[in-house]
């Protein structure tokens, strides 16, 4: 067997057909995860209330936003640090909280991340994505960085 660029494996003429089996199993699961994006919108500084940072766009493609990730460089907030996702300038109304005194926050998008049914907050292709900070102002931290990790959508 050898490796491909996009880091799937081939296999050689004569394998057997449980080795093939395994390969493409392997290689799909490979893709699949290749198939995520995560963009990190930073917060440098003093984090104010009402702070929105991190304008994205992808033109070809849909995002589909399944989990958030908070990550606080430096000091731990003393309070709650409190996000939402803004989509074309629609802000949404799920909220991605980091505790006060934690320094990290793993957060699934509950249903369509804005109250409704759903498997993730659709970012069609075109629009942008920034961050918001809702409650920020005194909790202390210098430094804070979320990232909404996202499916690709191509259509």
């Amino acid at each position: 067997m050898s490796q491909l660029r996009d880091g799937t494996e081939t296999y050689a003429a004569g394998t057997s057909r449980m080795t093939a089996d395994t390969v493409i199993l392997a290689n799909t699961a490979k893709q699949a995860d290749m198939n995520y994006e995560a963009v990190p919108v930073l917060f440098p500084g003093a984090i104010l209330d009402g702070m929105v940072r991190g304008k994205s766009k992808r033109p070809n493609y849909d995002r589909i936003i399944e989990f958030v990730e908070i990550a606080i460089e430096g000091d731990a907030p003393a309070t709650d640090m409190i996000f939402q996702l803004v989509v074309d300038g629609v802000v949404k109304s799920q909220q991605y909280t980091l505790a006060g005194g934690g320094a990290y926050a793993y957060i699934t998008v509950t249903g369509d991340g804005n109250g409704g049914a759903g498997t993730g907050l659709v970012v069609a292709a075109g629009s942008y994505l920034q961050a918001k900070a809702v409650t920020a102002t005194n909790a202390g931290a210098s430094y804070a960085v979320l990232t909404p990790i996202a499916r690709r959508r191509i259509q």
